[in-house]
């Protein structure tokens, strides 16, 4: 039997295979506190959800989902130098563009995103909003955040409507 994967476990499957030992743990869900040797790592959350009726036995299903980059501001991903900071690094990550192509790097969390949501089975539109300027880890000072919030449009098929 196929299992329905929501938004956050989809999303964190795709990240898994696109980034590999890149991270070091892909959280589904945020952990209480993220121990030092956890970074870099990858928090994917659910944060809401809503459903409207649709076409003729479905219904739209829109899911918010957080994914949050988060890295050892002391020494990101190896040395940070001047020219390539930490949170530089964390951009890249995120949505460096390839110059031969205009397109995200395939192993970009956009070019992930973009290459895997993109109508893909039943998502019907997809959206994403980045932000470098937050920090929800106050108390872990060191770490280095950035946050994508995916908003996924899906279709769930109704059998028993009436």
């Amino acid at each position: 039997m196929q299992t329905y994967l929501d938004g956050a476990q989809l999303i964190r499957n795709i990240a898994q295979e696109t980034f590999g030992d890149i991270f070091k743990e892909y959280f589904l869900g945020a952990p209480d506190d993220i121990p030092e040797s956890a970074l870099p790592c990858v928090v994917i959350q659910k944060v809401s959800g809503t459903f409207s009726s649709s076409a003729t036995s479905t219904d739209d299903r829109t899911e918010e989902i957080v994914i949050v980059l988060n890295v050892n501001g002391k020494d990101g991903f190896g040395n940070p130098s001047s020219e390539d900071t930490v949170m530089r690094q964390l951009s890249n990550y995120i949505e460096e563009i390839d110059p031969a192509t205009g397109s995200f790097k395939p192993t970009t969390l956009m070019g992930m995103l973009r290459r895997n949501l993109s109508l893909n089975g039943n998502v019907i539109d997809s959206s994403a909003e980045i932000n470098y300027d937050v920090n929800m880890t106050p108390d872990q000072d060191t770490i280095y955040q950035a946050f994508v919030t995916v908003t996924l449009l899906r279709r769930v098929y109704i059998t028993d409507r009436s």
